[in-house]
């Protein structure tokens, strides 16, 4: 054991001297045209990646939606009847009364209704759906109404009976009111199907009058001139300056007497159809002078109740 304790003590000892007088290997010189081992490069985390910021993308402007159409009030009409006088020649019938003219044209106060309701046409308008004259009158029912941009939409349902109820001809039909919206260029009619079936231009429009109060201003102002007659037969000079704000000038020019000159100059309204223009149309209807649109160059003078006769009547050009 002492032995063994020896022998390592010896040997550590050797080991020791002889680390302590090694000297450095000259690679290259030992191992000629070798470069000596190169110690690895220290490991180093990566650099962090710099945050990206977002992208900052501008909003695309975004047209505004198309104007909803808004939902009109409807009110059965009761005690009325359509007069035997009113053609119904299809299937499905439709009329707009915008007027007295029109309502009592049209429809007649019932004899044996208990109650008869009060037509207010400023602040809506009468519409008939009837079927004709049949003994299988089509049942037909309203159930709703909207106005978008200056038209009138109503929904309807209509169904033909399949056997007859009466032993007559008779109309089915169906009166109601709706409140009125300004300006009103048509009223259509759409099935239950979605399928538009009828477009009735609201009052005395036509073909040419105006779409819209955007196409009246912009394109069916202006200077209009023409000739008109005298109660003695002599020939005016007239001269209409419409203007797109809604201030007109109206000037009267014998042409017999120059000196004669009438000028006025107000304010003008378009009807609610939009057909027809009211000058000085704040006053009492038998100060007013109304003016129907031909087309968008031509204008024609109205009387008093706003019709065209030949005694009153003469036209503009512009």
């Amino acid at each position: 054991m002492k032995k063994l304790i020896y022998f390592l003590l010896i040997s550590s000892f050797a080991f020791f001297f002889l680390a302590c007088n090694l000297t450095p290997i000259n690679y290259e010189a030992k191992f000629p045209g070798s470069a000596a081992p190169v110690a690895p490069a220290p490991v180093t985390a990566p650099a962090p990646v710099p945050a990206v910021e977002p992208e900052v993308v501008a909003p695309v402007p975004v047209a505004p939606p198309p104007v909803a159409s808004a939902p009109l009030a409807v009110t059965q009409l009761k005690g009325y009847y359509i007069k035997n006088s009113v053609s119904l020649p299809q299937n499905i019938n439709f009329y707009v009364l915008d007027s007295d003219k029109r309502f009592n044209d049209t429809l007649a106060k019932s004899n044996i209704a208990t109650a008869i309701q009060n037509v207010d046409l400023k602040n809506y308008i009468v519409v008939v759906l009837a079927s004709n004259r049949s003994a299988l009158p089509a049942d037909i029912a309203v159930w709703g109404a909207s106005y978008t941009g200056s038209e009138i939409e109503i929904n309807y349902f209509a169904q033909q009976p399949v056997a007859a109820s009466v032993g007559y001809l008779s109309v089915s039909n169906k009166i109601i009111m709706i409140e009125r919206r300004r300006p009103i260029t048509n009223v259509r009619f759409k099935d239950a199907s979605g399928k538009i079936t009828a477009v009735v231009p609201f009052g005395d429009r036509n073909a040419n009058s105006p779409k819209s109060t955007d196409d009246l201003l912009n394109n069916f102002t202006g200077v209009f001139q023409g000739i008109a007659s005298s109660a003695n037969n002599q020939t005016i000079s007239v001269r209409l300056t419409l203007n797109a704000d809604y201030t007109y000038s109206f000037n009267q020019v014998y042409s017999n007497d120059p000196s004669r000159v009438f000028t006025v100059s107000g304010d003008w309204a378009p009807t609610d159809d939009l057909s027809t223009i009211v000058l000085n149309f704040k006053s009492p209807a038998a100060e007013q002078t109304r003016f129907y649109f031909v087309d968008k160059n031509t204008l024609q003078k109205m009387n008093a109740f706003g019709e065209i006769n030949s005694t009153e009547s003469y036209k503009l050009i512009r």
